[in-house]
């Protein structure tokens, strides 16, 4: 609902043509009721998306979420998201063609979690 409402304010109420989300599992798309109280180790995707056809447009960014004991845990978080974070990423040989290198260390809820980024010189 807050992202419809946010897309639907915004004017681009007619070219939200999906949901916000559905569930990640063993298959890329799981199936169950959307209804269904959230349970730690759950994970799903929010991924609310607008599509020009007029202008062969989409744009949506997909979060992955996994559902913890004490809130959620986003995992996609160290993916660009700005603007200007995509298009550095975009320009050079473009994204196919990176190598990907590991960042530093990061905790999340207690846990040691390595993250990626795209870096032209690692071999």
């Amino acid at each position: 609902a807050a992202a419809r409402k946010v897309i639907r304010d915004a004017g681009y109420a007619r070219y939200f043509l999906h949901s916000t989300s559905h569930w990640l599992g063993l298959d890329v798309h799981d199936v169950g009721a959307t209804s269904r109280t959230l349970e730690e180790g759950m994970v799903l995707t929010v991924e609310p998306g607008i599509y020009l056809s007029e202008e062969e447009l989409g744009i949506r960014i997909e979060d992955d979420v996994l559902v913890t004991r004490n809130g959620r845990q986003v995992l996609s978080d160290g993916v660009p998201r700005s603007v200007k974070e995509i298009e550095a990423l975009m320009k050079g040989r473009g994204v196919g063609a990176r190598n990907v290198a590991p960042l530093p260390d990061r905790r999340v809820e207690g846990k040691k979690t390595r993250y990626f980024h795209l870096a032209p010189d690692v071999r």
